[in-house]
């Protein structure tokens, strides 16, 4: 298969099943006609018409308004909406001729395309058997990791919190960590990369057909990676180990599918969005600790709860310790996803937090003062910020940061609506 031809697939198949994408690309391409030429030979011709996008195969009558040659590595690139546009432009890689206002119409339309068509099936379908047949050129070499500074003189002994540990080896006590820290290297990555990209029905842990399934398999992976991470040290039997069996007990897993799924929709792999995931699994069953001694509840997913079992001290402290160490795990996604992504993951969480404990404090107040709201406006907008936030909001949002894509402009009526 040429590009050529995985072009006007991927423009037939929005046509049938997302025209209203393809006619906003329409109007963004207007009556520039766009003649692309590929790394592969193939050449095709891209024309608005009536609301719609049409594609022509090697057309005799080759004018146009902007011409456009990819290679396999700015095609790539075009799909990879982490980059920045001046990232995309390639040495000898992609060329566009035009005038200015006609190249930056057929730009936006080819963004268009790229940001609100790349997760649907059809179109990844489409892009992997291409990718597939042609894989070698499609992903960007290795690029070689920072290697981790040797330990502080005040820093001999690990504190067994992953994030924690691994700041202590690149930054020893006395290092300035902005004046003297390194970045963070990781090679960039498209949607569809030859080698890491991986589209959400390939994944092994995913089955459609069964959402309860899926989110089963969620959680479980999950949990493991929150126990694998929790410290084996002491004070077992007061503090990790009512951490440990609060965190196995029954439950749907909602949160952690959420953030995997909306991570892999754009592009991710299932195991991108398990440490952001198991981070934000970690503040809610902290924030479920503390939500039942504030409500003087006897039992948790059918076991006593854990102020019922071990005192509302201990309780209250473990409610912290997992709070703390849901923030220990989002530190560590440093290793992985760099400075960036960690800080808009953190800002995330912390937003969920707020509207969290401000959606608590509302219930709780009517509870004291035995008041009942009288308009359902009232009521909704406590149940959204007690339990939409971080129920249904703040995990997609976290999986889309996870990715790499910042969340600007997203959930603005759900916002306006939680006050």
């Amino acid at each position: 298969m040429q590009a050529a031809e995985v072009l006007r697939d991927t423009i037939g198949a929005l046509v049938k099943r997302a025209p209203a994408i393809i006619a906003a690309a329409a109007r963004e391409l207007g009556a520039v006609r766009l003649l692309l030429r590929f790394g592969d030979g193939s050449c095709a011709r891209l024309l608005g018409h009536s609301s719609t996008l049409r594609v022509q195969l090697s057309p005799a009558d080759q004018s146009a308004e902007v011409e456009v040659y990819f290679d396999d590595r700015a095609l790539g690139l075009l799909f990879d909406a982490a980059a920045r546009p001046s990232e995309q432009a390639l040495e000898q890689s992609l060329d566009m001729r035009g005038s200015r206002e006609d190249l930056l119409a057929a730009w936006r339309c080819f963004r268009l395309l790229s940001q609100r068509a790349s997760g649907l099936r059809i179109v990844q379908a489409i892009w992997a058997d291409y990718r597939d047949s042609r894989a070698a050129g499609w992903a960007p070499p290795p690029m070689p990791e920072a290697a981790p500074r040797p330990r502080g003189p005040a820093h001999w002994e690990d504190a067994h919190w992953p994030a924690l540990d691994w700041l202590d080896r690149r930054h020893p006590a006395g290092r300035d960590l902005l004046a003297r820290g390194e970045p963070v290297l990781a090679p960039a990555r498209s949607l569809w990369n030859g080698r890491d990209a991986e589209s959400w029905q390939d994944a092994a842990q995913i089955f459609d057909n069964d959402l309860m399934e899926t989110m089963a398999r969620c959680k479980a992976r999950v949990v493991d990676e929150i126990l694998r991470l929790i410290p084996n040290k002491q004070p077992q039997r007061d503090l990790y180990s009512l951490m440990r069996d609060y965190v196995q007990r029954e439950g749907k897993g909602l949160r952690p599918t959420l953030v995997i799924a909306t991570c892999m929709a754009l592009g991710g792999r299932f195991e991108d969005g398990v440490r952001a995931a198991a981070a934000l699994e970690m503040f809610h069953n902290g924030f479920l600790v503390h939500d039942d001694i504030a409500d003087e509840s006897t039992h948790r997913r059918g076991l006593p709860t854990l102020h019922m079992s071990h005192g509302i001290g201990l309780a209250v402290n473990a409610g912290d310790g997992m709070h703390l160490f849901a923030v220990d795990m989002t530190l560590s996604n440093l290793q992985s996803v760099g400075l960036a992504r960690t800080l808009g993951i953190i800002h995330e969480i912390l937003h969920m937090c707020r509207e969290t404990v401000e959606g608590q404090a509302i219930e709780l107040g009517w509870i004291r003062r035995n008041f009942v709201p009288a308009r359902d406006a009232d009521y909704s907008r406590m149940s959204t910020k007690k339990t939409g936030w971080y129920t249904c909001i703040s995990p997609c949002r976290v999986g889309r940061w996870r990715r790499g894509l910042p969340n600007r402009g997203c959930w603005t009526a759900s916002t306006r609506r939680s006050g």
